[in-house]
């Protein structure tokens, strides 16, 4: 029981600190915004958000970089699988070697 009213009263002292922190604080001056001028705001409409080509107009798309991320993430796939492929292989290899034996001839005499 006294640990949840020390931390009530922990609770209680923050929001006291802080409320009375805010309260002490200075108001600040008013600073009114900036005005733009009339060549600010004909420059601002000019440079808009995006391109739009005037009527008849073609805008050429900008080019596509190079997705070198991609190519980075095939060789390291490629990179990874070499050895696992290779040992795969040989291993297959050995087996058909080994299992080449050719097959014995039928003994026709037994029939």
């Amino acid at each position: 029981m006294s640990g949840k009213l020390a931390r009530i009263a922990l609770v209680a002292l923050a929001l006291l600190v802080s409320g009375t922190a805010i309260a002490g604080r200075q108001p600040q001056e008013f600073r009114e915004s900036t005005k733009m001028t009339d060549e600010e705001i004909a420059a601002a409409k000019l440079r808009g958000r995006t391109r739009l080509p005037a009527y008849g107009e073609t805008l050429e798309a900008p080019p596509k970089p190079f997705p070198w991320m991609f190519v980075g993430l095939i060789a390291l796939a490629l990179i990874t699988a070499f050895p696992f492929a290779v040992r795969s292989y040989r291993d297959m290899a050995n087996e058909l070697k080994r299992d080449e034996t050719p097959p014995r001839a039928r003994d026709d005499t037994d029939a």
